[in-house]
């Protein structure tokens, strides 16, 4: 009797702190990877993006990375909201990088980015750009891992 006693004063507290299932991992937001971009559009004119060699990065713990061929611009923070729409995407400059927080939109269609930025620091309306809008709208593919 003693023996269950005391048995029962040992392990029940610790019965309820057995592990239970684990939680799921929180879903990864589609927006993270890296991204070339093509294309361009502005003031309804859309044309192949022949500026330089941009890939955008977004990594899962929040940074933004920037390579402009092949040169690694500094990195900065990035921030999203979801739940709008269309979703923002706030990059904002961190020690190394200099500037205003710049407010996007952005849409991810399976392995096509589509980003909505300006005029200047300003969150565009929409994510087009029509004749006679001052926003510019890239188009990114995402950049598959090299096997």
């Amino acid at each position: 009797m003693r023996a269950t006693v005391f048995f029962t004063l040992l392990v029940a507290p610790f019965a309820g702190a057995a592990p239970g299932a684990k939680d799921p991992p929180p879903k990864q937001s589609a927006l993270i990877g890296e991204w070339e971009v093509v294309s361009q559009t502005v003031g309804g004119i859309t044309g192949p993006w022949k500026l330089d060699a941009s890939v955008f990065i977004f990594t899962p713990d929040g940074k933004f990375g920037h390579r402009s061929d092949g040169a690694l611009r500094p990195w900065q923070r990035y921030r999203t909201d979801d739940k709008a729409d269309p979703p923002t995407l706030d990059i904002v400059p961190t020690d190394g990088a200099k500037g205003a927080v710049k407010e996007w939109l952005f849409k991810v269609d399976g392995d096509t980015l589509t980003l909505s930025m300006g005029p200047g620091n300003g969150r565009p309306a929409s994510l087009e750009s029509p004749k006679g809008a001052e926003n510019i709208v890239l188009t990114l593919k995402r950049v598959m891992a090299k096997k």
